[in-house]
């Protein structure tokens, strides 16, 4: 009995004991705070046993606890805190814990609102908040830098009236201001790059602004309608103004820029009217359409040295200006360019012959300067209107241009002599009923569009023999013209222009008096060129079988057999036959000729040049014969915009080193060049086609080969410098290529969707690839990248599924987004430490792959999405020196991450070696882990890969 007592006893005590301990545990404190710096939540990591926590700030305890391991300082002003936190026993048997404490700085906020932009490294001002009034902008928030301000941020606003923007801001998005009724002043630092369009539009309280030293361009409406704007501080960087960029600013009353204005497009600053002063710098080119339409107070104004263009109506209703001169540099005034500028009494075309080739129709209408003018307006060597409609006859000395449509509708004038004219603008006598005699010296150069048509009555004209260039319609329904009344320099019949004419317009000669000789099979002829085919009065009752440019002919005008259906013939004979004496093909000269019927083309061996649209269309076109080679003669320097486009029987075509430039989709849709016809009977080929262009070519424009689906095998030459957006955009059968040394970037798209590319080399000169540049050319199995490449553009290699292996050059420091997504064969993948961004997907789908990061490789600036698919990342590796393999790597516990569960990894890749496994010794020949148990390794140890030689 005693001895049960005894032990109840031990018992009893021990539960006492027991007890007595655990009344006196305390649950774990509070650790590891976190601050979100985007919603300045704090957080801890939970306590086990904890029922709620206290909280208290800097002192002041808060009277109701939280279950939630986080509290939100957002609320709080400006100030520093000291943050404490208790965890609260949970069982009513441990104690509470003691105090965590967190120090936090709340930052003093203007109210505005902000959101996370550039994968979470900076902010972009979204909205005016709860802030008003005189606004000065957070440089920084909440510990990262505010870098733009979004499209329509204060559009519509009332509140702000002054707004001072952050030192880091460099872009300020398009209408971000617009509206706001109450903005008086804005403040904008230099590093500012870019102001959208419409940004300040209607700010009609807005009274004065400087631009930062960096913006080049005023974009269009930025400052429209902004009523009370008086002064504008230019600065020396701004390039171009844009469209109605300050339309309507009615107190703006002096405009001065710096000397790198270029470009003042149209209506930038019409309906200004309190503008007095303009002085546009010494690089102005070009003032737009309307420009300065209605200011009328403008009276101090200055064109810079460089002006090349005055387009139309640029000056109408400027009342105050006096007195202009115009730089000898200027090419062009467009029509009615100073029109009702009232008291305009003097304007000054040039000190001596400036270089103006242009001048437009009625430039000084409603002018004092017109208005005091009796017969003839002439000023500083240019015939601009002729008032005396009844005038019979002129001769002119000391002229030596014509304005647009300087004597249109004189239909009493009969005879025009004129000595040292050199342009003849377009309209410039048109309609003058009675004009018969027309006499130029050899100072002529050029006869614009519709210059003398419908003169019915014109029986000669003189022309000399250093004219260039005879316009679209020049001559049309001259119907007393014949061609052998057009002479250059005397009474004796002439058979030829002279050489120097390079291009006559389109039916520049349609309706003259000309007869057709049957030798000429039906080609119209005016002198040495070819101007036209003969269809009859009614038409073209069956199309022709040849088209035949005899024997010295030296030009065929634009458009002249456009759009004639020419049937098919016997192949052995020529569908259009041009003698070799023809240096110059005109602009669509057999514009959609050779459409519906197999017809064969030779090129002259003289040719100089092919104008735009030549051949555009020419589907049944054999150029060459039934070999269907186009080889552009040697000699010729130009082939125009869509000459060849959609020509889809050209299978080898080869260009000379003479022409410098393939123009914008000059071959667009030839789908057969470098394609191979395969013979019927034997099987073997009849036609291999090729490409071959020469070393000499400087560029190949936009779209120039877009659809050629039968080149094969492609070699850019070293001369070529440049290679346009889309230039062999879905050539779908090239296999291999071959990047010239004069490419330092590859355009975007420019190879977008050569599905069957398998090979790509790049010279070292090649420095950035475009976005899209190579998307969908999914059977690249090859890449030679350029040593010195920086920038891979976003989608770039976008379903090269056949690669097996990627190495990033060491020296690349930009992955676009996507940039080489779908990589479904590849098992490596090798990073260098120069790459400083990638972004999100770049390797997504790349499922069967490693992916081996350089020691000393920053990560910070990669997208979150960089890795999309998860696959697993070996970092801090040693690379070999051309940075093909891994050779070690230091391994932790995330390193290597993202190791799948119950799969396996793929194996590195070496060139003529197998994978064993790594070793902790370096060169050695054993593998101590594989990838199978490669987590099982020290951490900390460097492990080092073990190849086998195949």
């Amino acid at each position: 009995m005693k001895k049960i007592i005894s032990l109840i006893s031990l018992a009893l005590i021990s539960v006492c004991l027991l007890f007595t301990i655990s009344c006196g545990k305390t649950v774990d404190k509070v650790g590891n705070f976190k601050l979100d710096s985007e919603t300045l939540t704090l957080s801890w990591d939970r306590v086990l046993g904890a029922k709620d926590y206290t909280i208290s700030i800097s002192g002041e305890d808060f009277d109701k606890s939280t279950k939630n391991n986080k509290i939100s300082l957002e609320y709080l002003d400006p100030g520093t805190y000291e943050i404490k936190v208790r965890a609260n026993s949970g069982d009513g048997e441990k104690k509470d814990s003691g105090w965590a404490s967190y120090t936090f700085v709340r930052e003093k906020e203007s109210g505005l609102k902000y959101k996370l932009i550039n994968n979470k490294t900076a902010y972009q001002l979204t909205g005016i908040g709860s802030a008003s009034g005189d606004i000065v902008m957070d440089d920084t928030y909440r510990g990262k830098p505010v870098v733009s301000i979004a499209d329509k941020a204060f559009s519509g606003n009332t509140k702000i009236t002054s707004f001072v923007v952050g030192k880091n801001v460099t872009e300020i998005g398009k209408s971000a201001f617009s509206r706001c009724a109450e903005l008086t002043s804005i403040t904008i630092p230099d590093n500012v790059t870019k102001i959208g369009a419409s940004c300040f539009q209607s700010c009609r309280k807005l009274t004065t602004f400087t631009f930062p030293s960096s913006i080049t361009k005023v974009e269009e409406y930025m400052f429209s309608r902004c009523f009370a704007l008086e002064t504008v501080n230019f600065g020396n960087s701004i390039e171009t103004v844009g469209t109605y960029a300050f339309s309507n600013c009615e107190m703006l009353t002096s405009v001065v820029f710096g000397n790198s204005l270029k470009t003042v497009e149209s209506y930038a600053f019409s309906d200004c009217k309190a503008l007095t002063k303009v002085h546009l710098g010494s690089s102005v080119e070009t003032i737009g359409d309307s420009a300065f339409y209605n200011d009328t107070l403008i009276s101090d104004i200055q064109i810079g040295s460089s002006i090349k263009t005055i387009e139309q109506n640029a000056f109408v209703n400027c009342d105050s200006i006096t007195s202009l001169t115009i730089p000898d540099s200027c090419q062009t005034i467009g029509n009615y360019a100073f029109r009702y500028c009232d008291n305009l009494v003097e304007l000054k075309l040039g000190t001596s012959e400036p270089a103006l080739t242009n001048v437009g129709y009625g430039i000084i209408f409603n002018t004092k300067l017109y208005n005091d003018a009796v017969k003839n307006v002439i000023i500083d060597g240019w015939y601009i209107y002729c008032k005396d409609k009844e005038i019979e006859d002129i001769q002119l000395t000391g002229v030596y241009g014509i304005a647009v449509g300087a004597f249109n509708n004189c239909e009493t004038l009969i005879d025009f002599e004129a000595s040292g004219v050199k342009y003849v603008c377009n309209e410039a006598f048109r309609s003058c009923d009675e004009l018969s005699y027309v006499t130029f010296n050899n100072s002529l150069l050029s006869i614009g569009s519709m210059a003398f048509k419908d003169c019915k009555t014109l029986k000669k004209v003189f022309i000399g023999t250093n004219i260039q260039s005879i316009g679209d319609f020049a001559f049309s329904a001259c119907k007393s013209l014949t061609p052998d009344k057009i002479f250059e320099v005397s009474e004796s019949k002439t058979t030829t222009f002279p050489k120097s004419l390079t291009h006559i317009g389109k039916d520049a000669f349609k309706g003259i008096n000309n007869t057709v000789k049957p030798e000429d099979k039906n080609v119209i002829y005016v002198k040495n060129w070819a101007v036209g085919y003969n269809t009859g009065t009614s038409g073209m009752t069956m199309a022709p079988s040849q088209i035949l440019i005899k024997n010295g002919t030296r030009g065929i005008a634009n458009y002249a057999f456009s759009e004639i259906p020419i049937a098919q013939s016997d192949l052995s004979i020529y569908g259009i036959d041009i003698a070799n004496s023809v240096e110059y093909i005109g602009r669509g000269a057999f514009y959609k000729t050779c459409v519906d019927y197999v017809v064969t083309v030779r090129l002259p061996e003289k040719l100089k040049e092919i104008g735009d649209y030549a051949f555009y269309g020419a589907r049944g076109a054999y150029f060459g014969g039934l070999d269907r080679k186009l080889e552009i003669p040697e000699g010729t320097t130009y082939i125009g915009r869509s000459a060849f486009y959609a020509c889809q029987s050209i299978y080898s075509l080869s260009i000379p080193k003479t022409v410098q430039e393939i123009s914008p989709y000059a071959f667009y849709g030839c789908v057969s060049i470098g394609a191979t016809i395969d013979g019927e009977s034997d099987g073997d080929p009849d036609i291999i086609g090729y490409i071959i262009l020469a070393d000499g070519i400087q560029k190949i424009h936009d779209k120039a080969f877009y659809g050629c689906e039968g080149i094969v095998n492609l070699a850019i030459p070293d001369s070529v410098t440049s290679i346009g957006a889309r230039a062999f955009y879905k050539c779908t059968s090239l296999k291999n290529l071959t990047i010239g040394a004069g490419i330092t970037n590859i355009s975007n798209y420019a190879f977008y969707g050569c599905s069957l590319l398998e090979t790509l080399v790049m010279s070292d000169s090649v420095t950035g690839i475009g976005n899209y540049a190579f998307r969908g050319c999914n059977s690249l199995v090859s890449i030679k990248f350029s040593a010195n490449l920086k920038t891979i553009g976003d989608f770039a290699f976008f379903g090269a599924e056949h690669l097996t292996e990627l190495a990033i050059p060491n020296g690349v420091t930009t992955i676009g987004k996507h940039a080489f997504r779908d990589m479904k064969r590849a098992h490596s993948i090798t990073i260098p430490a120069s790459v400083t961004y990638i972004g999100s997907h770049a390797f997504y789908g790349a499922t069967a792959s490693n992916i081996y990061v350089a020691e000393n490789a920053s990560m910070d600036n990669w997208d979150i999405r960089w890795n999309s698919s998860f696959v697993p990342v070996f970092t801090n590796c040693t690379l070999s020196a051309d940075g093909t393999y891994i050779e070690s790597f230091v391994k932790s516990d995330s390193n290597p991450d993202n190791i799948p569960v119950g799969e396996k990894m793929a194996a590195p890749m070496k060139a003529g070696y197998t994978f064993i496994g790594f070793s902790t010794t370096s060169g050695s020949n054993t593998a101590e882990y594989t990838l199978d148990n490669i987590m099982k390794a020290p951490n900390g140890k460097t492990l080092y890969t073990v190849w086998a030689e195949k």
